[in-house]
């Protein structure tokens, strides 16, 4: 989850010199290119993120206004997904202005220069800890709905406001906590010197540049771990949930085709029941698929740090699949707020109701009706014609 990519550069050959140098000599205009950001990389930066960042910021707040200006949503499912709201604008903020900031004050892809040591720390670890906020979210509210549709009794005897809040409560300091933990992965500034090729397309770039490292080599593996665990255990148990809430929505009550009168109240709480699953394991799945390919490019890079194993990807492709990671974690924290409209109709009803149905509301008080008057027989309506006032027969 870091900001910038996880590989330092995409040429092999540049990551030797770094490793053994504080000074880099880029005689080679095509290594030196390879530093540099491409037309792709500074679109990303400039916007596409931009953009993903307004649409979550806009789609979130959004949800958070509907949640709080409507009593009926204020419910255990949509506490969870308020925190995971609040979680998203913080990541897309916490993100995208370091990077920009970063951009603008050096053109080479991962110099954090800009940031220094304490940028390093704290820019890392408060995305850190809304990576690790959301992940545990989206799987309290797995659970949530486990336990109101495979085990509804035992839901409403332990479920409760408090219960809810002490466990949002402890999502966020777990999340503290082990972002904590991979504060030493990211906690040294190392500055190299750069050497540019001859020729005046490369004399206005900077002399030296500062990548975030860890302390000690052994610290990254550590820290890798705290990041990877509880995302993949998250994933494989709350892909287990969602099995088993397809499983138990399929099922037939027994007797209720017995019970004509109860069928219709039935079946809209089966349906709202469904919509809601549907809405849910959509969002879990959406988060899941989006979040994996960082995780899996961090684990890929751990084994491929073995000598004797031989990477799947070269050193472009890598950067292509580091950059649409990335990209990737935009969209998940920006769509949310639309996969609740897009499969739930009681959450479209409630933006409607707050955003369209509001708006006509204030647009008809300032319209006088006739039918709020009595005109008698033979009344003449002049008066309202010449008035540009609303004639409506009784």
């Amino acid at each position: 989850m870091e900001l910038l990519p996880d590989e330092l550069m995409n040429y092999t050959e540049l990551n030797e010199s770094l490793s053994n140098s504080h000074c880099l000599n880029l005689s080679n205009e095509r290594a030196a290119r390879g530093i540099l950001f491409n037309a792709a990389g500074s679109a990303l930066i400039v916007g596409i993120m931009p953009f993903l960042t307004a649409l979550g910021l806009s789609s979130n707040f959004a949800f958070l206004y509907v949640v709080y200006s409507r009593p009926k949503m204020r419910t255990v499912t949509n506490a969870y997904l308020a925190n995971l709201a609040v979680a998203d604008i913080s990541f897309l903020i916490s993100a995208t202005i370091p990077a920009i900031v970063q951009y603008n004050a050096s053109k080479i892809v991962f110099d954090q220069l800009a940031i220094g040591v304490t940028g390093c720390i704290i820019v890392n670890y408060v995305i850190l800890i809304f990576f690790y906020a959301s992940v545990f979210m989206v799987f309290l509210v797995s659970l949530e709905r486990y336990g109101a549709i495979c085990r509804p009794f035992h839901q409403r005897v332990v479920m409760g406001r408090a219960r809810t809040t002490k466990l949002i409560i402890g999502a966020w300091t777990i999340a503290v906590i082990f972002s904590s933990l991979v504060i030493p992965s990211l906690a040294s500034l190392k500055i190299t010197c750069v050497t540019w090729p001859e020729g005046e397309e490369f004399q206005s770039y900077p002399s030296q540049f500062g990548v975030c490292v860890p302390l000690e080599d052994w610290v990254n593996y550590v820290s890798n771990g705290f990041k990877m665990v509880p995302f993949f255990t998250a994933m494989f148990s709350s892909g287990y949930i969602y099995t088993k809430i397809v499983i138990q929505l399929n099922k037939k009550i027994p007797g209720l085709a017995h019970r004509r009168r109860y069928n219709k109240a039935m079946s809209r709480v089966l349906r709202s029941r469904k919509q809601i699953a549907v809405m849910l394991i959509a969002t879990g799945v959406i988060f899941f698929l989006c979040q994996a390919p960082a995780q899996i490019t961090t684990l890929a890079r751990i084994i491929t740090d073995n000598p004797d194993i031989k990477p799947l990807l070269d050193d472009g492709q890598r950067g292509i699949v580091q950059w649409v990671s990335r990209v990737l974690l935009f969209i998940n924290s920006a769509v949310n707020p639309i996969v609740y409209n897009v499969t739930n109709s009681k959450y479209r009803k409630a933006f409607v109701e707050t955003y369209i149905c509001k708006q006509r509301k204030k647009v008809s008080l300032q319209t006088i009706s006739i039918k709020s008057l009595y005109i008698p027989n033979g009344g003449s309506t002049e008066f309202y014609r010449n008035n540009n006032l609303e004639l409506n027969t009784l």
